[in-house]
């Protein structure tokens, strides 16, 4: 059967569950894993890291299980895929139990952020107009952000996402330029304050969803916009007009603490260990209730590692959850993705305080598996060398 063919069905399959066809490197990687080469050899080949091959793959495998109620996975993709091929071809037109592959499956919901998105509708019945959605990274600020904005209510979306080095950011004039002229049709002003003022009369007259994603390589160390991109605070200003129908939200590892600025903050929980359950059941992974509790503390319910490990148990392990974690529990950054995930906070956390850094690399010395929560008088003596009026800050 042909591999073009199979290659369309999985084409529509990923359509169907998430509106959105194969890209270039799904299509890539889908094609060189039928041709049995490893996560490596396409990295290499593709000019991508190992790890970003393995969690493209991964989410792959995992939408392919959902529609086909089926655990795919690397190495029975292609058998899987043909199989419902031939089950199908003497259809006219192939029809998928869960929709039409012609019309876009609904928005998902969010696994385990119930809580979160009432809480969301709260702040915003409430009059706030710009919410930060505050947590550690992979915590799942983007996707919860992401999947808000796309509710119906918001006649527009626009999106705006921070480069990752604060040298890189976009001016924000360039961003608000190109608002007004691609989504609303408007010529900016020659100067910026006539430019905002003319943003602003936009955002009064129709409902729009605003998501300014990674928002920290913006912000110093109190939190405040550096000083080469301190129009950012006079952009919020206007995104918090409250005769605006505007909702702004940002998200962020730091707090933004700018003058004049009025946001609010919601701290992102991590996921429940009753959601973690939930994924390893519809992802088809068998795990005893301990490994898989003691999975979910190592880990703090992060949603990105949870997902990571998913994709490393059901690709690696063939769903075993307690073969993976008997041979990884020693070492629970085994992963590569896992790794790169907390060495990106590292990194942030000693460019922003040299010692909270520290403090973070002593506490090294009470092990997570006997001290689940530390005592501020065990900070507090970690800190010999950091002066006491600061302890509280650090």
């Amino acid at each position: 059967m042909g591999a073009e063919a199979v290659l369309e069905l999985a084409d529509s399959l990923v359509f169907t569950a998430t509106g959105k066809h194969l890209n270039d490197l799904q299509r890539m990687i889908l094609k060189d894993v039928w041709q049995r080469q490893t996560y490596r050899e396409i990295a290499r080949r593709l000019r991508y890291t190992e790890g970003h091959i393995k969690d493209v793959a991964s989410q792959l495998w995992q939408t392919l299980s959902q529609v086909l109620d089926e655990r795919v996975t690397k190495s029975n993709s292609l058998t899987v895929l043909e199989r419902y091929l031939q089950k199908n071809h003497d259809k006219r037109s192939l029809q998928l139990e869960v929709s039409s592959p012609t019309q876009p499956a609904e928005i998902p919901r969010l696994l385990g952020r119930e809580a979160a998105i009432a809480q969301l509708n709260r702040l915003i019945d409430q009059g706030q107009r710009a919410i930060v959605i505050q947590g550690e990274g992979g915590i799942g600020k983007t996707t919860l952000a992401q999947q808000y904005l796309e509710h119906p209510a918001f006649e527009l979306s626009l999106e705006l996402l921070m480069a990752k080095e604060t040298a890189n950011i976009t001016p924000a004039e360039q961003v608000v330029e190109e608002w007004l002229r691609q989504d609303f049709q408007v010529e900016p002003g020659q100067d910026f304050g006539v430019t905002l003022e003319r943003l602003k009369r936009q955002l009064r007259t129709q409902r729009v969803g605003i998501l300014i994603d990674n928002l920290e390589p913006a912000l110093d160390a109190q939190g405040r916009f550096w000083a080469e991109h301190s129009r950012y605070g006079d952009l919020l200003r206007i995104l918090c007009d409250p005769k605006g129908k505007t909702v702004t939200l940002l998200t962020s590892r730091d707090r933004l603490c700018e003058p004049g600025v009025t946001v609010t903050h919601y701290r992102l929980p991590g996921l429940s260990l009753d959601t973690w359950k939930q994924f390893w059941e519809q992802h088809r992974i068998t795990c005893s209730a301990e490994n898989l509790m003691a999975m979910h503390r190592a880990y703090g319910g992060n949603a990105k590692a949870m997902n990571i490990l998913g994709g490393a148990i059901s690709g690696d392990f063939e769903g075993d959850g307690d073969a993976y974690w008997q041979e990884n529990r020693a070492d629970p950054l085994m992963a590569l993705d896992l790794k790169n995930l907390v060495n990106s906070q590292v990194v942030r956390l000693q460019a922003l305080d040299e010692d909270a850094y520290r403090l973070f690399y002593r506490l090294g010395c009470y092990r997570y598996q006997d001290v689940p929560r530390i005592p501020t008088e065990g900070l507090r003596a970690l800190m010999w060398d950091v002066d006491p009026a600061r302890h509280h800050q650090v």
